[in-house]
């Protein structure tokens, strides 16, 4: 759908706009997203905010939020209540405007519109400003949703005007935000091809579509997380082989360590090992010593023989040379 020209607004607007840009290609996810909603509030002052992907009712957090608790829930009411209000339906009927929500408003104080005034309750939301910016293909949609608690004042039509005029912007640098975190995450593996980021729970942040139908054919209804055993895997620092064969999922921490950078490599045997044997295998192969390795992971020397007896047998080696090989 194309974007309509934002109508007229002051010129301080889009100060700051090659800054986000810059900061989409090399700061972090969370770095990012305090400097893009810094860059709205400067015209648009809010006390919560958060930005979210919507794609056949699964949502994405693109950036990360400001002061919203629980946002993937607030989007979830968001989804339930537009479908029972005018209101949030306006919000994907109209993309590329920005429109305000009050709670109190006279529009929305009859009993069929108790579900929209208790969405707003549950967040400690009063006054909401929301825009929605369909994609190019028009599968997905973000929705950036702006709120004001008790204390504050409705949402004025300058204020509105800013919102649709910075909200493309804002939304374009997440996505290249989320590009370039998985790209650099191809820079430090080469052998890997990144498909995403989990959150320590395993609930997917960003994924790309080809890693979704991997395990779903169909977009779930819900939210989404890795499989079970591809979960106790990880836990465990194990690489998860795919259902389908050839390749495996592995994880390493992200970069602020809440969560794990996900890629998948070629199945092999080293797959197999545990974290332990993984380490033993590593410093072995690197051309430390028994006593080394024992020293550096505080075990004896003589359980640094037994680990490497095992994962001898479990990959087939039976030289160091042969081991070295086999990791590279």
């Amino acid at each position: 759908m194309p974007r309509t020209p934002p109508k007229a607004e002051a010129p301080h607007v889009l100060d700051g706009v090659l800054a986000l840009y810059r900061a989409a290609r090399t700061a972090t996810g969370d770095d990012f997203a305090a400097q893009a909603f810094a860059w709205i509030r400067g015209c648009a002052p809010f006390e919560r905010a958060v930005m979210v992907t919507t794609r056949q009712k699964v949502a994405w957090i693109d950036a990360r939020f400001s002061g919203v608790p629980d946002p993937r829930a607030l989007m979830t009411s968001y989804e339930t209540v537009r479908h029972l209000d005018l209101l949030s339906a306006r919000v994907f009927s109209q993309p590329m405007t920005a429109l305000r929500q009050d709670r109190d408003a006279k529009e929305v104080a009859g009993k069929s519109m108790a579900p929209f005034r208790d969405h707003l309750k549950r967040f400690g939301c009063r006054f909401a400003a929301s825009v929605a910016i369909p994609s190019a293909e028009g599968e997905m949609t973000t929705v950036m949703i702006l709120i004001r608690g008790e204390r504050g004042r409705r949402f004025d039509a300058h204020e509105l005007r800013s919102l649709e005029a910075m909200a493309p912007h804002a939304v374009e640098a997440a996505a290249i935000n989320r590009s370039s975190v998985l790209t650099r995450a191809a820079g430090r593996a080469a052998d890997a091809l990144p498909v995403g980021l989990a959150d320590g729970d395993g609930r997917l942040i960003m994924t790309t579509p080809s890693f979704m139908r991997l395990f779903w054919q169909k977009a779930p209804a819900t939210d989404v997380y890795l499989p079970a055993t591809a979960l106790k895997s990880l836990h465990k620092g194990r690489a998860w082989p795919l259902p389908q064969g050839g390749h495996s999922l592995h994880a390493q921490p992200d970069d602020d360590g809440s969560g794990w950078l996900l890629s998948l490599r070629p199945s092999g045997a080293v797959d197999g090992l545990t974290r332990r044997e993984r380490q033993i295998a590593e410093l072995f192969a690197g051309g430390s010593s028994y006593k080394a390795v024992a020293a550096q992971l505080e075990v004896s020397p003589v359980t640094v023989r037994s680990h490497l007896q095992n994962l001898y047998a479990k990959l087939g080696v039976t030289s160091r040379e042969e081991l070295a090989a086999l990791l590279a």
